[in-house]
């Protein structure tokens, strides 16, 4: 998988995640919400926050490693199977992640 298809992939996962988050604050007439962990549907924020990570496998693993080492923390959870991912592409997204990782 290459950055632009990785990128692609979770643009899309990621408005349809927002869909979801935001749904009962639209229903119920909550609108605007205080705060919103999917920043209203902007991907590009969740990317320059870190809040949604993407890239080669190659590029995630550094991502993860610098965090490692930055952070002290000793594990990290990961979720692949957000907003309209597949379960297809959340298993290779997985498969991939162990991989670079050497999990």
């Amino acid at each position: 998988m290459n950055d632009r298809e990785a990128v692609k992939i979770a643009t899309r996962a990621w408005e349809r995640f927002d869909a979801n988050l935001t749904k009962l604050f639209r229903q119920y007439d909550l609108w605007p919400p205080t705060m919103v962990p999917s920043f209203m549907g902007d991907v590009d924020r969740a990317l320059q926050t870190k809040a949604l990570i993407t890239g080669t496998p190659e590029q995630v693993a550094e991502y993860f490693d610098r965090f490692e080492s930055e952070s002290n923390l000793g594990h990290v959870t990961i979720c692949p199977a957000f907003g309209d991912v597949s379960g297809s592409e959340a298993r290779t997204t997985l498969e991939l992640f162990c991989e670079a990782m050497k999990i």
